[in-house]
């Protein structure tokens, strides 16, 4: 018995610091490959090298997979829901995970963004703070405004831009 809790002791810092870290975000699994999440299939990955030669990614809604995404996060609103896959030749997609988990409001015209802006902003920005803690970069001028938040495993974005007319978030692992 103490030899088992003598190993245990000694081998449970190895299990704890080699686990993998799960990037799921707000219900979307970023581990899951092309055709779990996006129910496309390979020849409209083989367009994005025609279409858009320049783009290191294939970037593509999921609208498949929007009854995965955490009630709280869709409700927000987004207007676009995308995920950025890496553009790698001579791929398998069954196993090709995104890299880039994108959501945009769009506002049409500077009247709906004052209107709709803070709050979106806001919503967003209370459910990453749940869910990523406090961000490392806060910054509030009069026509943007920029969280992130990052550590060795991922990135989290989130802006307002009155340039673009948008709200942002962005997760890229």
């Amino acid at each position: 018995m103490r030899l088992l809790l003598f190993l245990f002791i000694l081998t449970n810092p190895f299990v704890t610091f080699c686990q993998s870290t799960s990037h799921i975000v707000f219900g979307v699994n970023m581990d899951a490959d092309w055709y779990t999440l996006t129910d496309y299939s390979a020849v409209t990955y083989d367009l994005s090298f025609e279409l858009d030669p320049k783009s290191d990614y294939v970037t593509v809604d999921f609208k498949h997979s929007y009854d995965k995404i955490e009630k709280e996060f869709f409700d927000i609103g987004f207007d676009e829901l995308l995920l950025s896959f890496p553009k790698i030749k001579n791929r398998n997609l069954n196993v090709l995970s995104p890299t880039i988990f994108i959501g945009r409001i769009k506002y049409s015209d500077l009247a709906e963004y004052n209107k709709n802006s803070k709050s979106d902003i806001e919503r967003t920005l209370l459910l990453t703070k749940r869910t990523f803690g406090e961000p490392v970069l806060n910054m509030i001028k009069d026509k943007f405004t920029i969280y992130k938040w990052e550590t060795d495993n991922y990135s989290v974005i989130v802006t307002c831009r009155e340039e673009d007319l948008t709200t942002s978030f962005f997760y890229a692992k």
